[in-house]
């Protein structure tokens, strides 16, 4: 849905990410609140606390997009 409104893949995979639990509506807060942050275009990273990018997910594209509707 947020992809459909002309977002970015990387914006609404952190959107969504940042938003854990909150659904479409947080993550449309949150873009709203951060679409001037220097890296809101970015692709997300998660590091571990050891400084070490995670692995990407192994998930399909369609995978991903139904975990998302989930949160």
């Amino acid at each position: 849905m947020i992809i459909e409104m002309g977002f970015t893949k990387s914006v609404a995979e952190k959107a969504l990410f940042m938003t854990q639990g909150g659904g479409v509506p947080k993550a449309m807060e949150w873009i709203d609140k951060h679409s001037e942050d220097a890296d809101f275009l970015e692709e997300l990273v998660i590091v571990g606390q050891d400084g070490k990018e995670k692995a990407k997910s192994n998930l399909t594209p369609e995978e991903r997009m139904e975990k998302a509707r989930v949160l």
